[in-house]
């Protein structure tokens, strides 16, 4: 099972082709069992964004255990440099494509959606670059850009 990520903005934001030969932050329409995800969306455009690893599972994720948060860190050097590559790219593709538009980014196992009106966080764009963030299973991030 993947970690996904998803992207919905109040503007159309550009695809960026998967490429197996330089693989990085890439992004593509929603497959027809990704619809669900819709209804945890406020804005009208949404997009699967995915990492490296061809899914989301590229970016530093946690999940709850009981009531606490657990990261799930890959503690090798390599993974970690490529992890923080990936928040990199996502902040790039933010920044250099929606400034001054609405973002909100919803995090999840492969497509599953969780109904949770209390699962909202507002962070900046800068958060994402922080090698303490961690996008936790079925929440929704409003992000300012």
């Amino acid at each position: 099972m993947c970690f996904t990520l998803y992207v919905g903005a109040s503007i159309k934001l550009p695809l960026i082709e998967w490429n197996k030969d330089q693989p990085a932050v890439h992004t593509t329409n929603l497959q027809d069992y990704e619809l669900g995800v819709l209804s945890r969306f406020t804005l009208p455009y949404v997009l699967n964004i995915g990492s490296d690893q061809g899914c989301g599972c590229g970016f530093r994720q946690s999940h709850v255990a009981g009531q606490e948060w657990l990261p799930i860190v890959e503690d090798n050097k390599d993974n970690l440099d490529a992890i923080q590559k990936n928040h990199l790219g996502l902040w790039q593709y933010l920044t250099g494509n929606a400034t001054g538009e609405s973002i909100e980014i919803y995090a999840c196992w492969n497509g599953d959606v969780y109904d949770c009106s209390d699962c909202i966080s507002d962070i900046r764009i800068e958060d994402i670059l922080s090698e303490e963030f961690y996008f936790k299973e079925g929440w929704l991030y409003k992000v300012t850009v």
